[in-house]
Parts: structure tokens; sequence; C-alpha cells
């Protein structure tokens, strides 16, 4: 396999590859919160592409201090394993 090929060879690729899984890391998280207690993060991002459609002027792509685009919000919430 070319990943297992290029982590013996390459350390970042090592490190990349021996980071634990989403599943693992909520779950450490989860864990290590009081009893009763939560976790709530909250994200705010403009929603607008990441890349503008080909073609676009520079003119028309505003920046990331400009309000061109909806402001949204979410808020993620987790709980410990405790109940």
């Amino acid at each position: 396999m070319l990943e297992t090929e290029l982590a013996k060879k390459s350390a970042r690729m090592r490190e990349l590859s021996d980071r634990p899984s989403l599943d693992d890391i909520i779950g450490r998280v989860a864990a290590a919160l009081p009893k009763d207690g939560a976790l709530i993060e909250f994200v705010a991002y403009a929603d607008r592409p990441v890349v503008p459609k080909l073609g676009t002027p520079l003119s028309k792509i505003p920046s990331d201090n400009q309000s061109g685009f909806l402001r949204s919000a979410t808020a993620i919430s987790l709980r410990s394993h405790s109940r």
C-alpha cells in the first residue's frame, strides 16, 4: 500500500496517520467533562464558496472582512458520558 510505504519514509506522514480518530477524540473529551457537564462550541462563518466561480473578476470577490455574504452560525454540544 502506497500510504504505508510513504509513512515508513516520512516522519510527517507517520504523524498524520497515527492521529486518533474523530470518534476517539469525541469520546475522550466527553469522558473528561465533569458529571452532568457539557461543552458547547459556537462557530460563525460566511456562507460563501471557498473558491469563486471560474471567470469571476477579482473586484467581485469579497475579502474576509467584507460583509457581502450572509453570516451563519451553529452550535455544537457535547455532554459528558455520566448521566
